[in-house]
């Protein structure tokens, strides 16, 4: 297969181009589809009672780690091609108005139908604001109570990346020694937050917080859902994708058998991985999702679902449980038909929002950026196709 050269980047003579074959934008298609599969049949089984193996359990934890690293690999590219205020103008228009859309027709829809999430929001009317800026990860009363799409709180993690990415280009100088070191160290503080969040040292982050939640910072997975996944202890996953890309070129000649087996023997079993070690989320999951990552993008395949499902995933993403939970929760249908159903409310949902809210949104960010800022870098150089965390 031809290749053709994408990017060519300055670098102080260490590695002055990357190249990448035609067939990247459709790995990276199925890369997303395979996340928000993941997570869509570990949502089935919190919200419907229909389990899938393996990913019923471990799906949401995967699909959302692996949507992570493709945003890392993707955003670096974005953050080393366009100047910021561009690069802002793109993030901006790519994440707040399709959010801000769902979410607040999601939040009215359920006043309409007399949810009780009325007086919870009478009670803390000023948190509110956080959901509407995305930062809803950082307040408690927003992420548990507030937080009507139930997957807000990995967009608060995606925006702390969008915000570390230009600075990580800035250090890195070009360098792929750098590069190192700032993997090295994305992982250290990583490892360190889990940790110390594990071990009660955060706690004086957070009691005040949760005191005005009216809920107990140990009271069932709270501990681990708030403080031990906080933005630093996923930025190590952002940062594994980064370089994924700024290292493309050699981790292309590991044997696609090496891939596939390290995959194989950390995915299916996360759980007792996590277990083994202690604490979650930790390096090996990364390692694993890594190796498939490396994998897909080595094997050329594509067909019209996975393209769908990727140029969906984001409002997919935003739209899937506030409908799983109106079909299985409202509607109380039998376990096949409302499957069925729901999974059609979502792809017609999912369909409509990126036609009428994501693309729409994207094509007027980039038509801004270009009368407010010039890019200084050529424009011919494409990134991969419009979808979850790409241009």
């Amino acid at each position: 297969m031809k290749k053709i050269t994408l990017f060519n980047l300055e670098s102080s003579g260490e590695e002055s181009y990357q190249q990448i074959t035609p067939s990247s934008a459709s790995a990276v298609d199925t890369l997303r589809a395979l996340a928000i599969i993941f997570v869509v049949l570990h949502h089935l089984l919190a919200y419907g009672g229909i389990n899938f193996p393996v990913l019923g359990e471990i799906g949401g934890v995967l699909g959302v780690q692996l949507f992570f690293l493709v945003s890392g690999f993707l955003i670096i590219q974005s953050a080393e091609k366009y100047s910021l205020p561009v690069f802002a103008i793109h993030r901006f228009f790519r994440i707040f108005p399709p959010y801000l859309a769902i979410y607040f027709t999601v939040l009215i829809a359920r006043l309409v139908f007399g949810d009780p999430i009325g007086p919870v929001i009478r009670q803390h009317t000023p948190w509110l604001l956080l959901n509407a800026l995305n930062l809803q990860f950082l307040h408690p009363v927003s992420v548990l109570l507030l937080d009507v799409l139930h997957v807000g709180w990995s967009l608060t993690v995606e925006l702390g990346w969008y915000l570390l990415a230009p600075l990580v280009v800035y250090w890195s100088g070009g360098r792929l020694r750098n590069w190192l070191a700032i993997l090295a160290l994305g992982w250290i503080v990583s490892v360190v937050w889990v940790l110390a969040g594990q071990n009660h040292l955060l706690d004086f982050l957070y009691l005040g917080m949760f005191a005005t939640a009216g809920v107990s910072l140990d009271a069932g997975i709270f501990r681990e859902a708030i403080v031990t996944n906080a933005p630093p202890a996923q930025m190590a996953y952002f940062i594994t994708g980064a370089c994924l890309y700024r290292f493309s070129r050699p981790l292309s000649r590991l044997p696609l058998s090496i891939l596939w087996l390290i995959a194989a023997l950390i995915l299916p079993f996360l759980v007792q991985w996590h277990d083994l070690l202690g604490f979650r989320p930790n390096p090996i999951s990364a390692i694993g999702l890594s190796a498939l990552f490396l994998w897909v993008t080595r094997v050329n395949y594509g067909d019209a679902l996975t393209s769908w499902l990727a140029r969906t995933s984001f409002s997919i993403y935003l739209v899937h449980v506030p409908l799983l939970r109106f079909v299985f929760e409202y509607l109380k249908p039998n376990i096949f038909f409302g499957l069925i159903l729901a999974l059609t409310l979502v792809a017609i949902a999912a369909e409509l929002g990126y036609r009428w809210l994501e693309k729409p949104s994207m094509d007027f960010g980039r038509k801004l950026s270009k009368r407010i800022v010039p890019i200084s870098i050529g424009e011919n150089r494409p990134l991969a196709r419009a979808g979850y965390g790409s241009e």
